[in-house]
């Protein structure tokens, strides 16, 4: 069966299931973004008398895995065509703060290099699209907030991400004004939640630029869900094309058949045989249970559990990011959509 949840990321294949999962970085990790992702849909569920969120007009990623779309559908432009530093309003709250000084959990002085949320091995990648993007703050946590120049003629339309410290992608601007209108929300709780509250003077202030704050930053996050959807499936896309070029000889794409076998992994495959393969497996402490062993085998994307009785495989665990599934109708299952999985 599939999962009836929209917006989880990882694929799970057991003896006759697959459903899917969420993270990238292991399942301990997996288990507690998949708490974060139930309490920020309850968070962010705007307030009864609140208007719905309008509708997107982020397109729905075509269910056949064939063609990735590019980054963007809009026309490319060389981000090294746009003026250096950030744009006006940004700027003027860098100007307006010290480099310690905080804006919800961020800091202007905590900005650091984007591939340091990465693994060694996607460093050449993130080179690879650097020009691209623009870090400009940083949280407590190591995550940073960032500006994807991709797609843009102006510096002022650029969106800003973050990237946190646990694998999430997240839009939380259309641009650094709408950006900043989420900061200066008049119902700040979901922001309280998830990235700090901003106090009275600092909501007085940006509104003094000229920002119009959102109603309710639960309720713009809602809007920007599909969006922040759409982002994470258009950045691993051109994660996987650098990859194509920079590094032909890594698999990047892995078929699944339901119940049987996940990319060159099969149900029922001895230890072993995947030893043999790939070496002797990484097994964190909270990996080994009383009936099950899980481990990892460096320089695979899956995360492997072993029955401790026969040391064959009962389950095989991809997350989404640079490595994909897709079955064999072509039909790429991480991020698919509620309607779609169970259709």
């Amino acid at each position: 069966m599939l999962s009836h949840n929209n917006i989880r990321h990882g694929i799970v294949l057991l003896l006759a299931v697959v459903c899917v999962g969420c993270g990238r970085d292991g399942q301990r990790k997996a288990t507690g973004r998949k708490e974060t992702e139930a309490q920020r849909t309850k968070a962010a569920k705007p307030p009864a008398n609140e208007t719905a969120p309008l509708e997107s007009s982020a397109k729905e990623p075509t269910s056949a895995a064939k063609e990735e779309p590019p980054m963007d559908d809009a026309p490319q432009h060389s981000p090294t065509a746009l003026p250096a530093g950030l744009p006006r309003r940004l700027n003027l709250l860098k100007q307006h703060l010290s480099a310690t000084d905080m804006f919800l959990d961020f800091e202007f002085g905590r900005a650091g290099p984007l591939d340091k949320l990465f693994p060694d091995e996607h460093e050449p990648l993130l080179q690879a699209l650097d020009a691209r993007f623009r870090v400009f703050a940083g949280d407590g946590a190591g995550g940073l907030l960032v500006l994807d120049l991709a797609g843009c003629d102006d510096l002022e339309d650029a969106r800003v991400v973050h990237f946190s410290s646990e694998g999430g992608i997240a839009v939380l601007g259309e641009s650094a004004d709408d950006f900043l209108a989420l900061v200066a929300s008049k119902d700040q709780q979901w922001l309280e939640f998830h990235y700090g509250e901003a106090d009275e003077k600092l909501k007085e202030w940006i509104k003094e630029t000229g920002i119009n704050p959102h109603p309710s930053a639960g309720g713009r996050i809602l809007q920007l869900a599909p969006i922040t959807r759409e982002y994470r499936q258009e950045f691993w896309a051109a994660m996987r094309e650098a990859s194509r070029k920079l590094q032909p000889e890594l698999k990047v794409e892995h078929k699944l058949v339901l119940g049987k076998q996940l990319g060159d992994v099969s149900l029922g495959m001895s230890r072993e045989t995947l030893d043999e393969r790939y070496g002797e497996p990484r097994i964190p402490s909270w990996g080994r249970g009383e009936q099950r062993t899980t481990a990892n085998y460096p320089g695979t994307p899956f995360v492997i559990a072993f029955d401790n009785d026969t040391e064959r495989v009962v389950e095989i665990t991809m997350f989404a990011g640079l490595h994909r599934v897709i079955d064999k109708d072509g039909v790429e299952l991480m991020f698919l959509q509620q309607e779609k999985a169970i259709a």
